[in-house]
């Protein structure tokens, strides 16, 4: 059983991409789950198949990648409320992940099962058209992520990323957010002190 609270966040961020047949929504609320995280749990796995779609009601994650020269467990993607979680490849292509996911503090998720969201793209057309709107607007995040790592300073980067996510410094460990930023130097306090 989920609470009226998160059901209502999760239609309204699935409603900014498509407008809901009321149908589906009574239906997905039948295969939604709601479970709490600790910090530091890991969600999904390096090498398996992501069995769940996880939502964000309260929160964050992060996706943890070992960099190919380095070795290092290297923070590629953060998640926040209102985000779905799921890596690729992973759940929709069910191909073992080559990242995993963890919280980054005490979390309340949302999830539903790959067997019960196929079940629900065969009954309701319309959420095929919904699932790839979502993942368009996740690819264009992280193409912007990419060129800003690519193109823009630490420093704009630190401030963008403070910009959006006003709490998070005083929440999150400051080296995943330094790893997810692509700033290897001295570490975050040298940014903040700019201002």
């Amino acid at each position: 059983m989920i609470s009226e609270h998160a059901f209502r966040f999760f239609l309204r961020t699935l409603e900014k991409f498509q407008a809901l047949d009321p149908l589906l929504n009574k239906k997905l609320r039948t295969h939604l789950h709601e479970t709490e995280s600790p910090r530091g749990e890991i969600m999904l796995r390096t090498r398996t198949q992501h069995p769940v779609l996880y939502f964000i009601i309260s929160g964050s994650a992060r996706e943890v990648t070992i960099h190919p020269q380095t070795g290092n467990a290297e923070t590629t993607w953060m998640w926040f409320p209102g985000d779905f979680v799921y890596t690729k490849p992973g759940f929709f292509s069910q191909q073992p992940s080559a990242s995993r996911v963890e919280t980054m503090e005490e979390s309340i998720l949302l999830y539903v099962e790959k067997e019960h969201f196929d079940q629900l793209e065969s009954e309701f057309g319309e959420l095929r058209p919904l699932t790839e709107r979502v993942r368009d607007h996740y690819h264009q995040l992280l193409k912007a992520h990419a060129f800003a790592l690519a193109a823009s300073t630490n420093q704009e980067r630190y401030d963008q990323f403070v910009r959006r996510r006003p709490k998070a410094l005083a929440t999150l460990n400051h080296k995943h957010i330094a790893s997810f930023l692509g700033i290897r130097d001295k570490g975050l306090d040298r940014y903040s002190q700019k201002k």
